[in-house]
């Protein structure tokens, strides 16, 4: 059965063929230290609806993978998503930022990844790592690392700096910045259209890519570290 077919079939059966040809799924946390040449699978969500995320995580969870689902504090669910998480120990999870919607709204990076590491943990989550929502999120913390950095987010106005001050991953507990995970392939099926994939062979150029309805070609040629990114919103 070819993958598009598959696609109408159900999310189940695209991860039960990518397993069939080795693929291994790993959380990102233990995806990022995986080496190149390993046929694995760095599964991951951008969480838009908490109903779509506790629907496709039983799937997963039945065949022995665990995904990550970055949960953005920009959508509606954020507020009380805690209370609403239906799969707590089923997956990783991760936190989707997006900088200047925080300091848009009169907040302080580093003090808000304070309350939300506390108010997770309070609810017995560990927060594993964060991802920004767009490259251009990334020159916020251009240089955050596991090492504490000075942050200057604009050079005419240092107050800026002041602001986000020198932190480090390790200070929030978190294990990795996902943008920031090596891999030498990348799939997406965010491309805006139902059934068509966004795949590139060559993930440091992620520009260059071809757009598929079949990732049968992908999982039976390829044998590289590959970031797989799906949108729960297709598949429920």
């Amino acid at each position: 059965m070819g993958v598009k077919a598959m696609f109408k079939a159900s999310y189940k059966d695209i991860l039960t063929f990518a397993k069939s040809k080795g693929w291994e799924f790993s959380p990102l946390h233990k995806f990022k230290d995986a080496g190149l040449k390993k046929k694995v699978l760095g599964l991951h969500h951008h969480v838009k609806c908490m109903t779509h995320a506790n629907m496709i995580a039983p799937i997963e969870n039945g065949l022995g993978v665990k995904a990550t689902y970055f949960f953005s504090h920009t959508e509606d669910y954020y507020v009380n998503m805690e209370h609403h998480m239906e799969f707590i120990g089923m997956c990783e999870i991760g936190l989707l930022l997006d900088f200047p919607a925080i300091i848009q709204a009169g907040d302080i990076p580093h003090h808000f990844l304070q309350r939300e590491v506390a108010r997770f943990k309070k609810a017995g989550i560990t927060i594993e790592g964060i991802s920004f929502n767009d490259a251009g999120g990334l020159k916020y913390f251009k240089e955050f690392s596991e090492k504490p950095v000075r942050v200057v987010v604009n050079n005419k106005d240092n107050t800026f700096c002041g602001m986000y001050g020198i932190h480090s991953m390790k200070e929030y507990g978190f294990k990795y910045v996902a943008n920031k995970i090596n891999a030498v392939s990348f799939i997406s099926d965010e491309f805006g259209s139902m059934g068509h994939f966004k795949i590139a062979w060559d993930a440091s150029d992620i520009n260059n890519f071809q757009v598929s309805t079949s990732l049968e070609d992908f999982f039976t040629k390829s044998k590289m570290k590959t970031m797989m990114n799906i949108n729960p919103f297709w598949w429920v």
